[in-house]
């Protein structure tokens, strides 16, 4: 399909969906469960627009804007001190809710997409906290990528790496794309020359969601210029949404395979 024509069916599918979950939110103002019923449209728009397994609708997430509303419906105090902590919207697979911080419609579809991932690799309402530090950093970004895709394909999303220039979160991010170049043709015993995850690892939280999103960001915009392109399809977004990261290194494989096979 031709990339112009390809851009101009997106934004009808954006504009079709804004209607949708206008439609929504005006029939449903006054319903508390009002953005679970949106979430749910959208994760049935995912599931469709990548023709993915179908998902159980009882699994379907919880989706809330208030910490207040969380506390009248008795969602555990553990899980609200984790949505309480964190300043943008959240997906938490654990406790399967999605919270909202702000709840604008490519942001919601972005948490949807992470839930349909967790759920499609097996791992909803388990803690991610098993994992160790360099698979989980990878397994994070690698869902950040099928997030970032997802939103651009359904919705439409630019990422602007360079608003994060002067960042300590960019200069890390630069580190790592100079690993990504180099780590191929070099010697086994200067690896960790040039690996900078020790580095990324000493930073704070903060500092680390950002390169985690820089690097899922970039690597979700080259999915979708090779989509766009004809050159990476839909079974191949099945194929990488439904991968389990549970095996020791398969999250850095699969991320270094990504990179490979996308230049």
């Amino acid at each position: 399909m031709p990339v112009k024509y390809y851009e101009f069916m997106r934004e009808q599918s954006r504009a079709g969906l804004e209607h949708l979950c206008d439609a929504e939110l005006d029939k449903a103002e006054t319903k508390p469960d009002r953005y679970s019923s949106i979430g749910s449209l959208l994760i049935d728009e995912i599931l469709y627009t990548f023709d993915l397994p179908a998902i159980d609708k009882s699994d379907y997430p919880r989706v809330y804007n208030s910490l207040d509303q969380m506390k009248d419906e008795n969602v555990e105090e553990k899980f609200i001190q984790k949505f309480a902590q964190r300043n943008n919207s959240f997906y938490h697979g654990e406790s399967n809710i999605i919270f909202l911080r702000n709840p604008e419609i490519d942001g919601f579809i972005e948490e949807c997409m992470h839930f349909v991932d967790i759920c499609l690799c097996g791992e909803l309402r388990k803690s991610w906290e098993s994992f160790n530090m360099a698979d989980g950093f990878y397994a994070h970004i690698l869902a950040e990528a099928s997030a970032h895709f997802g939103v651009k394909v359904i919705f439409g999303r630019e990422f602007n790496e360079h608003a994060f220039r002067g960042r300590t979160s960019y200069g890390l991010y630069e580190d790592h794309l100079r690993f990504e170049k180099e780590y191929k043709t070099t010697e086994q015993d200067r690896f960790d020359e040039i690996c900078p995850l020790a580095k990324i690892f000493e930073q704070d939280k903060d500092v680390l969601n950002e390169v985690i999103h820089l690097l899922g960001y970039r690597l979700g915009e080259r999915i979708y210029g090779c989509y766009a392109a004809e050159k990476f399809s839909d079974a191949d977004f099945r194929q990488l949404i439904t991968l389990n990261l549970r095996e020791a290194n398969s999250a850095i494989e699969t991320y270094l395979g990504l990179i490979d096979k996308l230049e």
